[in-house]
């Protein structure tokens, strides 16, 4: 007897043309950057917004969990069959096999450009992909192989639409960095051009603070825009990511020293140590061009000032481990201000086995609550990683974290 399709399934992967939604996803990356209010657009960081346009129109391909996958109890079932043109009611039953899945529910109407000819028959729920095979009196070799053809013509389509998907997604986010940063040029220099006519810029009431995406998903998240302290957005100052480097190479410089000259300054107490780095950079910014200046904030802060507001700050540490470490980082970013953006943690190390701290380091940066990104390496030593201001998490700050063996007496 041949095999029969159960009532009740429908056909995957046909409804919709993938190459049609992909088409309409790059259509509506303008409309999403332009939703933005111009504010919110200056303010927010660009990886935030960048995220939150791709959280609107990225695609998520679909992955099984074979893993996890699982049938019920065969059951028995009637269904018509063709019996050398006669149609008769045979009695059969049916497998039903269900697998977990990950990703958007609606891929499963959408035909990629790679396809299998014969129909995939089946049901879908949030969680699981359902297939079900009925037979009447067929071998037990051929109803196993028939339930494998099934998964495998699964498999292959979704593997067409990731081949499909993936260069779409990232087109997504690379042409919303585009226009955003086009955007965000424009209504600068738009401002700038503005505030050259002398005339004060009142806001007006009707300018929009906040924007909701309107987007229609079979399993629709809740899209908000990050978050924005309201008013019109005032450029800070902020130090030259060139200047920040020299900052940091200077400390370096003033590290090897140390290393190279141990019985200078094995014997030299914690705080005479922090005070020799203020003593070096003070003879780099002192009476600079810009009037930066350090200045010593009790006995472990570093300072750099413009226009009385903080743009750099550093604290010094001595590593005691991954507790102390994140604790350090919440002492940091407390002290840091809103408008701060760039800042150093200096861990010294004094007889421990310096492989194994900078291991420690690495691994507890990711923990902090307020990190974005990082830890990346920008050697053995120095990691660098970007923190959300706990005042306000869509304020970013660079902080960099130097590690350092410096002696110790005896």
């Amino acid at each position: 007897m041949p095999f029969f399709t159960v009532s009740g399934s429908r056909t995957l992967f046909s409804s919709e043309i993938l190459a049609e939604k992909i088409k309409s996803g790059k259509r509506l990356i303008q409309e999403a950057v332009d939703g933005v209010d111009r504010d919110s657009l200056l303010a927010t960081p660009i990886n935030d917004l960048v995220s939150f346009v791709e959280r609107q129109l990225v695609l998520r391909p679909i992955e099984l969990n074979e893993a996890h996958a699982y049938q019920s109890d065969p059951v028995e079932v009637f269904s018509w069959i063709d019996d050398y043109g006669q149609r008769i009611s045979a009695k059969g039953f049916q497998y039903e096999i269900r697998i977990p899945y990950e990703g958007n529910l609606i891929l499963f109407e959408y035909r990629p450009s790679a396809y299998v000819s014969q129909p995939i028959m089946g049901d879908t729920t949030k969680e699981e992909l359902i297939i079900r095979i009925g037979c009447a009196g067929e071998p037990r070799e051929v109803v196993i192989d028939a339930i494998k053809e099934k998964i495998s013509d699964v498999k292959k389509t979704l593997k067409a639409q990731a081949d499909d998907i993936c260069p779409y997604n990232e087109f997504v986010a690379q042409r919303a960095r585009e226009l955003i940063d086009a955007r965000k040029a424009e209504i600068l220099a738009a401002r700038s051009i503005a505030a050259s006519v002398g005339i004060p810029l009142i806001r007006r009431d009707t300018d929009p603070m906040t924007y909701v995406a309107n987007v229609s998903r079979n399993v629709t998240p809740k899209i908000e825009r990050p978050r924005q302290v309201p008013g019109q957005y005032i450029p800070e100052p902020t130090l030259d990511m060139q200047e920040y480097e020299h900052i940091l190479a200077v400390i370096q410089d003033m590290t090897l020293v140390m290393e190279r000259s141990p019985s200078a300054f094995e014997r030299l107490p914690e705080e005479t140590l922090r005070d020799f780095y203020l003593v070096t950079l003070n003879s780099h910014y002192r009476g600079s061009a810009t009037g930066e200046t350090f200045n010593a904030s009790g006995k472990t802060d570093i300072l750099i000032r413009v226009d009385n507001k903080n743009i750099f700050v550093a604290e010094c540490k001595f590593w005691s481990g991954e507790k102390s470490l994140l604790s350090a980082i919440d002492q940091l970013l407390g002290y840091l201000s809103w408008r701060d953006t760039k800042a150093a943690l200096l861990i010294f190390n004094r007889n421990k086995i310096f492989s194994s701290v900078l291991s420690s380091i690495v691994e507890a940066l990711p923990e902090h609550a307020d990190i974005k990104s990082g830890p990346t390496a920008l050697n053995e030593t120095t990691f660098r990683c970007v923190f959300g201001n706990p005042k306000d998490h869509n304020r970013e700050i660079v902080l960099t974290v130097l590690a350092f063996d410096v002696p110790k007496a005896g």
